[in-house]
């Protein structure tokens, strides 16, 4: 006969703030073992089949110590609010802290949040924090970043405060389910949170509830920024101000307005929203008024600053390769990229050829309008007519461009009277002039020649 338990307050509780599909267990030979994989709950949701949940005796099994149970954040839109653990470590890889300094610190938070209650972490040294958060109509990615954003305020603290503990972390993020037609296509899971196993129902109906949307607006001042590096091998502190994400919005109505109500399609896989292409107009503008020396417009170079953003809870979605080609190519249809080359050359790990990337950037002509559109109000967006623009038509084209380099390099090393005048690189030109020198001078033989990019 099958052991029945009740459903206790706490149970309830937990079951209306997690994500019930699926859950973790802790194994001996697996460490936290998901409850279902993801082609396994694709597929039961896909046919309608029995999605196994965490029953009541497995909940008290938890609650007395005998199993461990883990739970993601609750990704329904329905659900007003999800359960969250702040997670303090002490003594873990690196040895650092204390489990007294892991009491002082939650004892320190506790002062910002008078209802924090705590637990001793699986290892008996660190602590978990479980707090609610209010999601405000949000969806699953805007919690997650706004857990992000929480993650990155409480390592600052700890930092700030000076900290005896090694580290700080949220856990319980949500999972990040996609549609399509209606029916879920994929599944991104969170990152997993053991259940409250000694904390009262008392004690945790009492838990800090944070306000997913103010945290999103919250602004805090970290100890380090971020360093971004870039593909020229210079390295940038946080380079799009706040004034220029500010225009966000207005750009997310330009793109309904060229765009309509359709989103653009990358592939039958993803999908560009406006708020996509809000964060690439803020970047082409960047580029356009902060270009490379080359002029090249290497992708890794917005993924970089575009990634930054997200980690720091400034943009609500990350880097995609295929939508950020996706709209520079629909950019390009519709005349608004200036090309100067089209060709590009990808990188070869094993001759450490880093690879040369396109010559592009917006026309003057629409970063003229989204210069207008982050000065005016909303009236000018709504009503403007933006026409073709006067670009070519282009998409990128791979091509050999280092092997018609080096052809140039050694054609004006044996030209009595090679014409430099038309090439646009100082650096291949110097070479070939110096190069030129030595073979006049017979010190050639024995010597590589290193070339690098430039174009004709």
């Amino acid at each position: 006969m099958q052991k029945r338990a009740k459903t206790t307050d706490l149970i309830e509780m937990l079951r209306k703030t997690t994500f019930g599909q699926i859950y973790g267990e802790m194994t001996d030979y697996s460490g936290i073992r998901p409850s279902l994989t993801k082609n396994e709950f694709i597929q039961r949701r896909r046919c309608g089949f029995y999605l196994p949940k965490l029953s009541n005796v497995k909940f008290e099994r938890h609650f007395s110590g005998k199993d461990s149970f883990y739970f993601f954040g609750n990704p329904n839109s329905s659900a007003p609010y999800t359960l969250a653990i702040i997670d303090i470590d002490v003594m873990k890889s690196k040895g650092k802290g204390s489990p007294e300094g892991a009491i002082a610190f939650a004892q320190h938070l506790k002062e910002t949040w008078p209802g924090l209650c705590w637990e001793k972490s699986a290892s008996g040294k660190g602590l978990g924090c479980p707090i609610f958060i209010r999601k405000d109509g949000r969806t699953a990615i805007e919690v997650n970043a706004m857990l992000r954003k929480l993650d990155r305020w409480l390592k600052a603290e700890a930092s700030r405060i000076g900290a005896d503990i090694e580290n700080v972390e949220i856990k319980g993020t949500l999972p990040i389910i996609t549609y399509r037609n209606g029916s879920p296509e994929a599944i991104k899971f969170g990152q997993f949170a053991r259940f409250p196993r000694s904390i009262k129902y008392a004690d945790l109906s009492n838990a800090p509830v944070l306000s997913c949307e103010e945290w999103l607006l919250k602004e805090f001042v970290e100890q380090k920024a971020a360093k971004i590096k870039m593909s020229s091998g210079s390295t940038y502190r946080q380079v799009i101000s706040d004034d220029e994400l500010a225009a966000i919005p207005k750009y997310e109505r330009l793109c309904q307005r060229l765009v309509g109500e359709t989103d653009l399609k990358a592939n039958a896989r993803f999908t560009v929203t406006s708020h996509d292409f809000a964060i690439a107009c803020v970047l082409l503008k960047f580029f356009k008024q902060n270009p490379n020396k080359d002029g090249s417009m290497p992708m890794r170079r917005a993924k970089m600053i575009w990634n930054s953003l997200f980690h720091d809870g400034k943009v609500l979605r990350p880097f995609n390769d295929r939508r950020w080609s996706r709209i520079r190519n629909w950019l390009s249809e519709k005349g608004h990229i200036d090309w100067v080359d089209e060709r590009y050359q990808a990188p070869n790990p094993n001759t450490g050829f880093k690879g040369i990337a396109c010559k592009w950037s917006i026309t003057d002509e629409f970063c003229s309008v989204l210069n207008n559109i982050d000065k005016r109000e909303r009236v000018f967006v709504d009503t403007i007519v933006l026409k073709r623009g006067n670009g070519k038509w282009l998409s990128p084209r791979l091509f050999p461009i280092q092997l018609e380099i080096e052809a140039f390099f050694y054609k004006c090393l044996f030209t009595p009277e090679p014409d430099l005048g038309c090439l646009k690189s100082g650096q291949l030109r110097t070479g070939i002039l110096r190069t030129r020198e030595k073979l006049k001078q017979g010190r050639y033989s024995n010597e590589r020649v290193s070339i690098k990019r430039g174009s004709s």
